[in-house]
C-alpha cells in the first residue's frame, strides 16, 4: 500500500506536487519606534482637529452675537426713524415750536445724518436764538463733520 503525502495531488495517470509562490513574505513584529510614531501621528491629527473643532465652535458663538447686535442696531434705527417721522408730521402741523426741530435734529445726528441734524438745528435756532441746546447740538455736529487731525 502506498503512502500518499498531504502536499501532493495524484492524478490517475502521475502524481503532481502542489506549487507553492515563489515569492515568501515574512510577517514581523512592528518595531516600538513604528508603533510609537503611529501613536503620536493619530495624537497629532487628533488634537489637531479638536482645536480647530474648538476654533470653528468659537467664530459660530462670535458670528451669532455679531448677529443679535446687527439686529438690534436695525431695530433701534427703524425705531429711530419711526420717530423722526411722526416729529416731523407734528413739525407740519407746529411750524414754530422749536423742540420738535431739536428732537429731529438729535435724531438725525443719532442716526449720523449730519447734514440733516445741521439743518433741523439751524431751524431751531432761527426760532430760539438763544436756545443752549441747540447750540450746543450745533457745536456737536460742526467738531464730527470736521473731525481735526
Amino acid at each position: 500500500m502506498k503512502k500518499h503525502l498531504p502536499w501532493f495531488h495524484q492524478s490517475k495517470t502521475k502524481a503532481v506536487a502542489l506549487e507553492f509562490p515563489s515569492i515568501l513574505r515574512f510577517i514581523t513584529e512592528p518595531h516600538f519606534a513604528t508603533i510609537f510614531f503611529t501613536y503620536v501621528k493619530i495624537f497629532s491629527i487628533s488634537f489637531i482637529s479638536g482645536f480647530i473643532v474648538i476654533v470653528i465652535l468659537f467664530q459660530l458663538s462670535l458670528l451669532a452675537h455679531n448677529l443679535e447686535i446687527a439686529k438690534n442696531l436695525q431695530a433701534d434705527r427703524e425705531a429711530i426713524l419711526r420717530e423722526i417721522s411722526y416729529w416731523q408730521q407734528v413739525g407740519n402741523q407746529y411750524k414754530d415750536y422749536r423742540d420738535i426741530y431739536f428732537r429731529i435734529a438729535t435724531l438725525e445726528y443719532r442716526l449720523g445724518n449730519l447734514a440733516a441734524a445741521q439743518q433741523y438745528v439751524n431751524k431751531a435756532m432761527q426760532l430760539d436764538p438763544n436756545f443752549q441746546q441747540g447750540k450746543v447740538l450745533g457745536a456737536q455736529i460742526r467738531n464730527s463733520s470736521h473731525p481735526s487731525h
